[in-house]
């Protein structure tokens, strides 16, 4: 892959993510924090508008943070990012919705971030834990901190970090 190519693949991948992670913030300095990005392997591939992190997976941008085996980011056909899906044994997402709130915590074997609708699905084996109370998730809305979210039954190698201001 030739040098430019590549600059341009690092700069799609940090749009994509800062795209992901400023659209699901929570606490005022959430959106403005440098987005941390760990694994062992990245795979940018910019045909099909994917960045593909695998291996120990793990994104944190202020208070929210999302692990997994597999995290993949992909954008729609007008080059905007549409969705992150992270994979592999219980995927697992974090986020203080508020200073005086505790922190909302989800896992599912598959999760799936919604982009355009700041919508989070939990899929399979899904679990969500919002304050002491435990319940099995389908969705959940981003965009609001409101108990309004649509339920449903279930659900070291060398690395690879990066930070972006």
């Amino acid at each position: 892959m030739t040098r430019p190519t590549l600059a341009a693949l690092l700069g799609l991948t940090l749009a994509m993510l800062t795209l992901v992670t400023s659209q699901a913030q929570a606490l005022e300095g959430d959106a403005s924090a440098p987005i941390q990005v760990e694994a062992d392997r990245l795979d940018l591939d910019d045909r099909a508008g994917t960045a593909v992190y695998q291996g120990n997976v793990r994104i944190q941008q202020g208070s929210m943070l999302l692990t997994g085996a597999r995290v993949e980011i992909r954008r729609n056909d007008a080059g905007q990012l549409s969705q992150a899906i992270a994979t592999g044994q219980r995927a697992y997402i974090e986020q203080q919705p508020a200073p005086d709130e505790s922190v909302v915590r989800g896992w599912g074997q598959r999760i799936v971030y919604h982009v355009a609708e700041r919508r989070m699905e939990l899929i399979d084996q899904a679990e969500l834990h919002r304050a002491a109370t435990p319940s099995t998730v389908a969705i959940w809305n981003t965009s609001s901190t409101a108990a309004s979210s649509r339920h449903a039954l279930p659900p070291r190698a060398s690395k690879a970090t990066s930070e972006y201001a």
